[in-house]
């Protein structure tokens, strides 16, 4: 059998950081002009849209990491197990749907904004702009 470590780690990196956002964003909001954070058009309207938005990231993090890293450890453990010879290409394919689906979490993130807030944020709130 062979088991490489590097593999492994490349491929729960993504997982485990959004595990790490979800949990870390889920007491406290980054600041408006954090490097790391999330910013859209909606979430950067009112400090109640960037509170929101990044609560609403965060349990999507958490649940989807959870999700992506469990798959992730199933599949490359039975790669390593039945296709050894694959586990690599298998590896960088899991990488590439791990970020295809942590980019289309906006998607849900801001239609939640969206119907949370009308498309318009509360006003007299803005600090930012």
């Amino acid at each position: 059998m062979f088991f490489s470590l590097p593999l492994l780690c490349v491929s729960c990196l993504l997982p485990v950081i959004m595990l790490v956002l979800g949990f870390r964003w889920k007491t406290s909001v980054p600041a408006r002009d954090a490097k790391l954070s999330y910013h859209t058009t909606l979430a950067c309207k009112s400090d109640e849209t960037w509170t929101f938005a990044h609560h609403c990231f965060a349990a999507r993090c958490r649940r989807q990491g959870a999700i992506l890293l469990i798959a992730s450890l199933t599949l490359l453990f039975a790669s390593f197990l039945f296709v050894p010879n694959w586990s690599s290409i298998i590896a960088m394919a899991l990488v590439c749907v791990q970020a295809l689906s942590t980019l289309l979490l906006i998607l849900p993130v801001e239609n939640a904004i969206y119907d949370n807030f009308g498309g318009n944020a509360p006003a007299g709130t803005n600090s930012a702009s």
